[in-house]
């Protein structure tokens, strides 16, 4: 399972890390790229709806494929259909890839367990792709982006085969009703913690395009968002376990985020810019893990449960990333950032009242 993980990280971080710079040299706007993904999280919000039987291997071999499709469609580049080929196929697959993806990660989980196992998912697998995203640059330099998710395109394929050759089939049948009272108590954070999730993963790549010119640099900035979090998000989360100590660690970490976010908005100058997102990356990247673990410790995990938490992730994305678009379309930056650390500061008084509801 690791396995395949770690080589869906690479081939992502060697190319679709590349489409939204992609996108903006095809002339396409800052607030263009922030609604691809209030779209792309729409279709994914009802895309994990509409399915009742998921067959775990099935869907994620389907999963796993599509990204390769995706990447053929981009390098075949005609301006509306990448567009909206990048939203449908990656909105589909948070029900073809990651419902499976992440039953199958933490079916072992438990409690002493869940934010180094978490760790490993969120974090481990970007980190050992650090070095792709300045490789990828160089072959766009050389030889185009074309060339680069072709190439992107058929190594899918190793992992398709991994997939395939390893994992056997299993049938899960889903009731929506059923999974929505037992997700009871981590509706509203699961709706926080959606957009959080984006604000590190959209929002601040998307913001760094105005300072970032160039796709060497691009491929740069990515492998250092990577690698300045990794040890201590390590450290963080195995004394988490250990103690079991998640709220105090989240009240610290995410006042932290929220002057770091505030911080990003002030800099001026490159320089800063790279220091302020080193913060933030490390605060985020440490605090992601405990997140996660909350939501597992308090309930059973197993597929209903990941499929109700991933259409309430991506409903709070939808709201933030849809108001996000239109703030980037009057180019309100500084609203988009404020609007970011109110929810920061929100989170953990939130998160410490839902559990004492449901403990």
């Amino acid at each position: 399972m690791f396995l395949v993980l770690i080589l869906m990280q690479l081939f992502t971080s060697l190319s679709l890390s590349f489409v939204g710079f992609f996108f903006k040299e095809q002339g396409f706007s800052l607030w263009s790229l922030i609604l691809l993904n209030a779209l792309l999280v729409g279709v994914g919000c009802v895309s994990v709806l509409v399915v009742r039987v998921i067959y775990v291997k099935r869907f994620w071999l389907i999963g796993i494929f599509l990204h390769s499709v995706l990447l053929f469609l981009l390098a075949y580049f005609r301006p509306m259909i990448s567009y909206a080929g990048d939203f449908i196929i990656l909105g589909v697959n948070m029900l073809f890839f990651w419902l499976p993806c992440n039953y199958l990660f933490f079916t072992r989980s438990s409690k002493e367990t869940n934010a180094m196992d978490a760790f490993l998912y969120l974090v481990a697998p970007g980190f050992l792709a650090i070095l792709l995203p300045p490789f990828g640059a160089w072959i766009i330099n050389t030889y185009g982006y074309g060339k680069l998710f072709y190439l992107s395109g058929v190594l899918y394929v190793i992992p398709l085969l991994v997939a395939w050759r390893y994992f056997e089939e299993e049938k899960c049948e889903m009731n929506f009703k059923r999974e929505f009272r037992e997700f009871r108590g981590l509706k509203t954070i699961t709706l926080l913690e959606g957009a959080l999730h984006f604000f590190a993963m959209l929002i601040i790549p998307v913001y760094a395009l105005l300072f970032l010119k160039t796709e060497m640099e691009v491929g740069w900035f990515l492998s250092y968002m990577a690698v300045v979090s990794f040890v201590m998000g390590f450290m963080v989360s195995r004394y988490s376990d250990m103690k079991q100590q998640r709220t105090l660690p989240i009240f610290v970490l995410f006042f932290l985020l929220t002057m770091a976010t505030l911080g990003l908005y002030l800099v001026k100058t490159l320089f800063m810019w790279y220091v302020m997102v080193g913060i933030f990356t490390v605060f985020n990247t440490i605090s992601s893990p405990l997140r996660l673990a909350i939501s597992m410790d308090v309930k059973e995990v197993n597929m209903g449960f990941w499929r109700i938490r991933e259409f309430f992730l991506n409903a709070g994305r939808v709201v933030t990333l849809g108001l996000s678009a239109v703030l980037f379309y009057y180019e309100w930056y500084g609203v988009v950032f404020g609007l970011f650390a109110g929810l920061m500061l929100m989170y953990p008084f939130l998160m410490r009242y839902k559990l004492r509801e449901l403990r």
